[in-house]
């Protein structure tokens, strides 16, 4: 009996291991929204902060439990664009946080004007002034800047007491330049990203 009960224990845990990943399609521009548009962003404060929701996931690649962690106080204004601090993420382990950069373009869909827009009607106000820079962060990243990258990652390593490559590269904070470039490829999605998601949140 107790040999039958291992088995059926061992397969119920084979099945669920061997089930495939959720894959869900992404969105692309040549998808467009059912029924009528709605500009949401003319709309009430709940529809505002559904499209801040949408549009900071979608030019973040943030995933639901990480834009659900950012606080008031991990968000950084500044002319050009926002630094949000991510304290805790599916793959960091050592839950030592990271940033994202996202540019702001100033049109009715920017990320940055929609969440600008959302935090003013809410009365939400952030604070740039919350110290989340270290001494060791600093360290490692003028070392990898001023040198040109000529320093080998394992003497980082090394040096750091870092044990693996993902560990160390938490620390250094890339050039303002090369990390905006990832949203500045994305002005073109956002409108029919805010907008379908938007859809699909209110129709539910």
């Amino acid at each position: 009996m107790d040999q039958a009960i291992h088995e059926l224990v061992l397969s119920g845990r084979v099945c669920v291991v061997a089930q495939k990943p959720l894959v869900v399609d992404p969105l692309s521009v040549s998808i467009q929204p059912c029924g009528k548009k709605r500009l949401i962003l003319d709309s009430n404060l709940k529809d505002i902060r559904i499209a801040a929701l949408c549009s900071l996931a979608f030019a973040g690649f943030f995933r639901y439990i990480e834009l659900c962690n950012i606080a008031p106080n991990h968000i950084e204004f500044h002319s050009q664009y926002i630094k949000i601090f991510v304290p805790r993420s599916k793959t960091d382990v050592y839950r030592e946080g990271n940033y994202v950069y996202i540019s702001a373009w100033g049109s009715q869909y920017c990320p940055v004007g929609v969440l600008r827009k959302y935090m003013n009607l809410a009365g939400i106000h952030d604070n740039n002034d919350y110290g989340l820079h270290s001494l060791r962060s600093g360290g490692i990243t003028s070392v990898v800047s001023d040198s040109c990258n000529s320093v080998s990652e394992r003497l980082l390593k090394v040096h750091g007491r870092w044990k693996t490559d993902a560990a160390k590269d938490m620390y250094v904070e890339e050039s303002l330049d090369n990390r905006l470039q990832v949203t500045k490829f994305l002005r073109a999605l956002i409108q029919v990203a805010v907008v379908f998601v938007s859809v699909l949140f209110i129709a539910s």
